[in-house]
């Protein structure tokens, strides 16, 4: 955990019709709040990235957290095109001081791949060692995946470190 008062921390639930491709990453608000709650601090401003149309569903971590989603900023993003909001919602989750995204989707991976080249120009805590303050909420057994460095193989479902290897490179 950072050690700051503030955190700014970002989440990404996607739902809808991934629940379709991969119905093992799509878990109960309940195993969400569960998942996170020993990371991130009671009453954190919590932006949730999400294609749910449902807000009610996250319910639970409001009863948490201070919770916001890119719809509460419509006042300010009314003149842009609906067909930029996925990428907004990329770049506002991937300047949190802690991310929690959903395993297998490629909006949580680039996310990440965002908060790798940050963390390496910032030079964030343990960034020479590739770990980043990203977590998944499931499967349980991919929760640390991004908080530990592994060398990038021939074939990758996520995206791995490469902050280090672009800075290498040139």
């Amino acid at each position: 955990m950072l050690s700051t008062d503030f955190l700014l921390i970002k989440v990404h639930v996607r739902r809808g019709d991934f629940a379709d491709q991969f119905d093992n990453v799509i878990v109960s608000i309940e195993k969400i709040y569960y998942s996170t709650k020993y990371t991130m601090k009671p009453n954190s401003t919590v932006f949730i990235a999400t294609d749910d149309k449902n807000k009610t569903y996250f319910e639970v971590l409001r009863q948490h957290y201070d919770i916001c989603f890119l719809d509460d900023f419509a006042d300010e993003i009314n003149c842009l095109n609906s067909n930029y909001f996925g990428i907004i919602d990329q770049i506002v989750a991937s300047k949190g001081d802690i991310f929690f995204g959903t395993y297998y989707s490629t909006l949580s991976a680039y996310v990440n791949r965002l908060r790798d080249y940050y963390s390496t120009r910032d030079k964030l805590p343990e960034y020479e060692l590739g770990k980043l303050q990203s977590y998944y909420f499931s499967p349980r057994d991919k929760k640390y995946t991004m908080t530990e460095y592994f060398a990038p193989r021939k074939h990758l479902l996520l995206e791995c470190h490469i902050g280090d290897i672009m800075l290498m490179l040139c």
